[in-house]
């Protein structure tokens, strides 16, 4: 209302509202105190009038953007310039979603009447030719995985149409992908029941400050399995050779990680995994996966690819690292066959906004789409997923490429660098400079110029320690992210980028840290590089790297 009120003011078309009239007297009368009357925040009764005109109108403009109808525009303004409250609106175009409806299959007819983006692909379960196992389904795995398995299988589903509009001749469609959520901790349970009651549906809702707010359903998702109510039953099912990936986003703590990085044999689900029979009923990621590869093996079904989609570097070699420390302690034949390139462990590089749903989130979905969604979830519309390509589209994974913002790529490690030294640090610095500054909100920090240029300086600091990335300009790449940053209505919170800040420091720039340290931070032109560059064009992995680097730099300094 104070916005209102603060345009109103400024409008031309509303001189009367310049000067701000006293407070009525009927207001005491009313009942109200004298200290609320005279509250810098009470509202003139001239004022309040036309705010509740205004209100009406956005009323009306809420209802034709739901509607789609060009014929209530005129409706919609008569309506708002009576005194009375604006009736219900009955345009000529698509029959309108009246009451908000929760999400189901029956409800997407009438959800498509009313413009909203839904699935027309067949989501049938017993269809679908080959299944993507995805253990630890969340908020980003739904607005990045998912999302882009939905965009194929539409994509998939406009084929199929074309190809029996051609008759025989049109040749075979593809085979259909679906995917299957896979829960293993207590808290799983609340997903579980939240995308069962939605037939495992949700809304995708994308907000930007300048592209503005869209929201669709995602129906990739047809399936879902708690491990821990039939741990049988969940083995056998990711045994099963329609299951072709099992991918993850299990944090770094779905991996067992002790400090040194190795497997940490005291974690209590990697105990419970290694004891006897603890791989009958696993209860760490990578004990489920050990276990279902066990279990193919002993079939003779060739194994599935392990995906992992979780933000740490080298993601697939990290995850096969670990997944054959495990089985090492259970059956050294098998990890000798789960490390051969039998078993597919592709790296890559994932990229999207994605804060925690809040009440507020889901508020929006049901005001906006007209849906009531247990579950939804918001994100920016900014999609980057870069891939070790593995196995090819012919059988061996979705066809993902044919998706906006989806690469494979022989090699992922120049564009994971790029993102977690450039994306990911540049989090976890705003994080600290941001919340000592009083801010709590990202787009906030932003905001303030001397934060925006802090943020502009670290990242132009942090980018000659990445190497070249085939296809981007790493200036532009900055630039895209200080955009993103500031998008005012995914309003993610610095609290969440700050935590774990150790180690985040470790996944995404203490390499880099060393590096520049340890040039000085030096400017060097090419030739002075030499024919053996240790930085910049090459990855600094290790010590025997930085103790090159340091002795580098001795050199230079005598030549200098």
């Amino acid at each position: 209302l104070k916005a209102e009120f603060a345009r109103a003011c400024k409008a031309p078309a509303f001189p009367q509202l310049r000067a701000r009239a006293p407070p009525p007297p009927m207001a005491q009368a009313c009942g109200e105190t004298s200290a609320a009357v005279a509250s810098a925040d009470a509202v003139p009764g001239d004022i309040a009038a036309e705010l509740q005109r205004l209100r009406r109108g956005n009323t009306a403009l809420r209802e034709l953007a739901r509607n789609g109808s060009v014929a209530a525009t005129q409706q919609g303004a008569q309506q708002a310039e009576a005194p009375a409250p604006a009736p219900a609106l009955t345009p000529a175009g698509p029959k309108k979603v009246v009451e908000p409806m929760p999400l189901s299959t029956h409800a997407l007819p009438q959800l498509e009447a009313a413009a909203v983006e839904v699935p027309k692909y067949a989501r049938d379960a017993r269809g679908v030719g080959k299944w993507i196992m995805h253990l630890g389904l969340g908020g980003f795995s739904r607005s990045h995985l998912a999302m882009l398995t939905d965009e194929l299988l539409t994509l998939q589903h406009e084929q199929r149409e074309a190809a029996a509009q051609q008759g025989p001749a049109g040749g075979g469609a593809p085979e259909r992908w679906g995917i299957c959520g896979v829960g293993l901790m207590p808290w799983d349970v609340k997903l579980q029941d939240a995308l069962a009651a939605q037939d495992h549906m949700y809304v995708l809702f994308s907000r930007d400050s300048i592209a503005g707010d869209s929201g669709r359903v995602i129906g990739s998702i047809m399936d879902y399995i708690f491990v821990p109510d039939d741990p049988k039953a969940g083995l056998d099912r990711l045994a099963h050779p329609s299951t072709a990936i099992v991918s993850l986003t299990v944090t770094e703590k779905g991996y067992c990680l002790d400090s040194s990085g190795n497997l940490d044999l005291a974690n209590p689900l990697v105990k419970h995994d290694l004891s006897p029979g603890g791989l009958e009923a696993p209860q760490s990621a990578l004990g489920v996966i050990v276990a279902a590869l066990r279990l193919r093996r002993d079939r003779g079904v060739p194994p599935f690819t392990v995906l992992s989609c979780d933000n740490l570097p080298m993601n697939g070699h990290l995850a096969r690292r670990m997944v054959v420390a495990l089985a090492t302690k259970v059956d050294t034949g098998l990890a000798e066959w789960i490390a051969s390139p039998a078993v597919a462990f592709p790296s890559s590089m994932v990229d999207r906004i994605t804060p925690v749903t809040k009440q507020a989130d889901k508020d929006l979905v049901r005001d906006t789409l007209g849906i009531v969604d247990r579950w939804p979830v918001v994100a920016e519309p900014f999609v980057q997923w870069v891939v070790e390509d593995f196995g090819g589209p012919q059988g061996g994974r979705p066809g993902w490429e044919s998706c906006s913002g989806v690469q494979f790529v022989a090699d992922v490690k120049p564009y994971e660098l790029m993102k977690l030294r450039l994306l990911n640090s540049s989090h976890s610095a705003l994080a600290y400079v941001g919340y000592l500054a009083g801010y709590r909100y990202v787009h906030d920090a932003m905001a303030d110029p001397l934060v925006r240029s802090f943020m502009t300086r670290y990242m132009a600091s942090v980018a000659p320690t990445v190497p070249p990335v085939p296809g981007v300009n790493l200036s532009e790449y900055q630039a895209t992210l200080i955009r993103r940053f500031s998008n005012a209505r995914i309003a993610d919170t610095l609290l969440r980028l700050a935590q774990d800040g150790s180690a985040k420091w470790r996944s995404t720039l203490a390499l880099g840290g060393l590096a520049h340290s340890a040039l000085g931070a030096m400017q060097f032109a090419g030739n002075d590089l030499g024919s053996n560059p240790p930085l910049f064009t090459k990855f600094v992995r290790n010590a025997e790297d930085l103790a090159k680097l340091q002795a580098w730099r001795r050199d230079h300094r005598r030549w200098r």
